[in-house]
């Protein structure tokens, strides 16, 4: 959220908002914020951890690759967080997640990149546990936590990741583009900023 430098003057978009861990901190900054996420379940958790801040949030239960009831060019920053490498069609809802952002205004993507491996992942976890003397106790929580993670190898393994989304922005004229790792250089943020319009 820092990236995304939020204050009172801003409208920011949230793809893939999830439970609202972002929202929230874009909101208690002072941006309005739209949240989107498919998920009701999650929505719902969303609209109760960010209940403080009603007036400037509005929730959607919609997919990011059809925006059509915004206007291009309605948001000054979008934030997308772990969702194209997921998505069913991630070459639409970046395109979407572009059209929204007005020309000047700032985009922060945060994917996988092409180092990132489940089994690994869960493997140190779980070594962790064990050193810690937490396993026998979190057992049935962690194995729900590995099923969770491990529905995802396959979006892992033919999804979209970072580097992906940054060769898209370049191919589309985007040049104001860095990245950095992010957990655990595991994943890579980009930052871009969206061209001016001629």
């Amino acid at each position: 959220c820092t990236l995304l430098a939020p204050n009172d003057r801003m409208k920011i978009l949230d793809i893939g908002a999830g439970t609202g861990n972002a929202t929230l901190r874009l909101l208690q900054a002072g941006a309005k914020v739209t949240a989107l996420d498919l998920s009701l379940v999650m929505l719902r958790m969303l609209r109760t951890k960010c209940s403080g801040h009603a007036e400037r949030l509005k929730v959607a239960n919609r997919e990011g690759s059809d925006l059509s009831p915004r206007a291009s060019g309605t948001f000054d920053a979008v934030n997308v967080h772990l969702v194209l490498f997921s998505a069913r069609r991630p070459r639409p809802m970046l395109a979407e997640a572009l059209r929204v952002l007005r020309p000047g205004g700032l985009l922060v993507i945060t994917e996988p990149n092409k180092t990132f491996d489940m089994d690994v992942q869960l493997a140190a976890a779980e070594a962790y546990l064990r050193e810690a003397g937490s396993l026998d106790t979190l057992r049935e929580p962690w194995e729900l936590v590995k099923k969770v993670n491990l529905a995802f190898r396959t979006a892992l393994n033919e999804g979209w990741r970072a580097e992906t989304v940054e060769r898209e922005l370049r191919y589309a004229g985007w040049d104001d583009i860095t990245t950095s790792s992010a957990y655990g250089e595991h994943c890579t943020t980009i930052r871009a900023i969206k061209p001016e319009q001629s």
